[in-house]
């Protein structure tokens, strides 16, 4: 058991205490050894084929997130065949100081992963083909670009009152080009 405990471990790591079974049972746990881990207490299921490690440090919103970007997908693979963090959950880990609350976690997939099952109802779903200089892994969970999170927030109808103060904040602005403020703020107005 200390193995699947350590190995466990070492699963969680990767996504804040947060792995599939999928990435178990490549690691050589049996589905009969995480349904014990879980039946202990040790581990929790989330959701189909999700778990998180009960003893691992993270906090519920950051456990949310993984669960969205892991969602999709309970197989291993590339961060492009997951959930990547959008719109508004995207721009609120890009800007703390937003001052607003989505009330969905909003993540994109691409167009040509197929889900048969029905989304949680606190999980929002965009379809799109990522280019990987539109995803980013420096916040946390992969998530899009700025520049790429305040076009999709654009497109989808975003009050401009929520994407100005963005735009103004100069430690933001790091992050995208000169062109790019300007063609954004012509497109907010």
């Amino acid at each position: 058991m200390p193995r699947i405990a350590s190995t466990i471990f070492d699963l969680a790591r990767e996504h804040d205490g947060v792995f599939t079974a999928a990435e178990a049972v490549d690691a050589g746990i049996s589905h009969e050894a995480l349904a014990m881990s879980a039946r202990r207490g040790t581990v929790r299921r989330l959701s189909r084929g999700i778990y998180r490690l009960i003893a691992y440090p993270a906090n519920e919103e950051q456990v949310q997130l993984w669960e969205a970007v892991l969602w999709p997908t309970t197989r291993r693979g590339p961060i492009a065949g997951w959930g990547v963090l959008s719109h508004l959950t995207a721009l609120q880990l890009h800007y703390a100081l937003l001052e607003y609350t989505p009330p969905k976690v909003s993540i994109t997939i691409p167009t040509t992963l197929r889900i048969r099952r029905t989304p949680p109802a606190w999980l929002d779903i965009h379809r799109a083909d990522l280019p990987g200089d539109d995803v980013t892994s420096d916040i946390g969970p992969p998530a899009t670009t700025l520049e790429r999170t305040l076009r999709d927030c654009l497109d989808a109808g975003v009050e401009n009152r929520l994407l100005r103060p963005v735009l103004e904040d100069s430690h933001l602005r790091d992050e995208m080009s000169a062109e790019q403020i300007a063609n954004l703020r012509e497109r907010i107005g």
